[in-house]
């Protein structure tokens, strides 16, 4: 009689297969993940409202067949377009998104979302069934992209101007915000960060609007361009702040950067850059509610002037006046934010926390209506000093006085 034979496969064969089952995942890919060419990435959302309710999502999708081939030239192009657009309808913002999949012949991949773009529209209604869907939806939960105001058009419109944007609309739209959160005082929020100032006492969410401007001449793509701050209350939409009032808001609320301002100059204008910005807030109790005084410091330096007569190392009166005059300047432009804010009763200057801590009493009776009614009826002055630390190079002509 024979012994039967082991069921068990010899160890050396054992590794053998065991080898080439590594090799063939690893050739492969991940397991359950497409292929590269097979994935799209999300890199833009747009939200509009749908005519019959709900919302229509309008998603920028880098496609990689469409991408240049690498090569040591760097040229080379893909045989589809780099960027499709696809869109999608839905009762609401996590069913459209998921609605994207059943339009898209790519494996959709919605990790490198840099943007999201809402209507005016939209913003008007609130926004707070968008930022639901990226708190309870596992695609967006993990992503912070920037949040912002669709201007002048639908936000699927300012996404289909940019087919052509180069390399691709969400480096490009991308860059642009951190640009503006830098150099402009229309500063973009985050998603996370709009809604963690949506849940503070006394303080209301704001972001920056973008615009597609319609391209000029053969051969030119669209771009994306910030164009005004966003002010919201609850959630929605409630008014614009644009040019000096938006600089004013920047100033008085510590964001100043490196914006420019010209101001009068003894011989002409003076370019200031702005360089940074100090507030102290100052709460005064009174019987008929409280009173708030915002004292600002802005520090600036001389870029440039068109008299190298302003000698402002040699006659410091000079400097004092163009010192002053900017300050003024400054003031006016806080004094109309402040104004515009209080009108749309957006507490975008976060005064409603100061109050909230110094008048304990005052809040607890109107802090449930801060926008609507405490922040507007609000008394509110402000001091505004500057400091140009910075006068440049004085240089003196080689013959004649200087």
């Amino acid at each position: 009689m024979t012994a039967p034979r082991s069921s068990r496969m010899p160890k050396g064969r054992l590794a053998a297969w065991g080898a080439s089952a590594l090799a063939a995942v690893m050739l492969a890919g991940c397991w359950g993940a497409a292929p590269v060419e097979a994935t799209g990435l999300v890199v833009l959302l747009a939200i509009d409202a749908a005519p019959g309710g709900g919302y229509v999502i309008t998603a920028d999708v880098i496609s990689p067949p469409g991408l240049p081939a690498p090569s040591p030239a760097g040229g080379g192009a893909g045989a589809s377009p780099p960027v499709l657009v696809r869109q999608a309808t839905g009762p609401s913002v996590f069913a459209a998104v998921r609605g994207l999949s059943l339009v898209s012949h790519l494996d959709l991949d919605f990790t490198h979302l840099e943007a999201v773009i809402v209507s005016a529209a939209v913003a008007r209604e609130g926004l707070a069934p968008i930022l639901q869907a990226f708190v309870e939806s596992q695609e967006l939960s993990e992503v912070g992209p920037w949040l912002l105001v669709a201007r002048g058009s639908t936000a699927a419109a300012t996404l289909e101007q940019t087919r052509t944007v180069v390399p691709y609309p969400g480096i490009v739209l991308d860059q642009l915000a951190r640009w503006g959160r830098a150099n402009s005082a229309y500063e973009p929020s985050h998603v996370w960060g709009f809604l963690t100032r949506l849940n503070l006492d006394g303080d209301q969410p704001f972001t920056a609007g973008v615009d597609v401007p319609v391209a000029q001449g053969s051969g030119k793509t669209a771009t994306f361009g910030l164009t005004g701050l966003a002010m919201f209350q609850h959630g929605r939409l409630a008014g614009w702040l644009d040019g000096g009032a938006a600089l004013g808001w920047a100033v008085a609320t510590g964001r100043v950067r490196a914006q420019p301002l010209s101001a009068p100059g003894p011989a002409g204008p003076l370019t200031l850059e702005l360089a940074s910005s100090e507030r102290r807030i100052r709460v005064q109790a009174g019987p008929g509610g409280p009173a708030v005084t915002i004292l600002i410091r802005v520090t600036a330096r001389l870029a440039g002037t068109n008299d190298a007569r302003d000698d402002f190392y040699r006659q410091p009166r000079l400097l004092a006046a163009a010192q002053g005059q900017a300050a003024a300047d400054l003031e006016a432009d806080v004094a109309a934010a402040l104004r515009a804010a209080r009108a749309a009763g957006s507490d975008v200057f976060s005064l409603g926390q100061f109050v909230r801590v110094q008048d304990p009493r005052y809040w607890a009776q109107f802090g449930a209506e801060w926008g609507a009614r405490g922040f507007r009826d609000l008394p509110v002055t402000s001091q505004v000093a500057v400091e140009i630390n910075d006068v440049g190079l004085s240089v003196c002509p080689l013959f004649g006085p200087c």
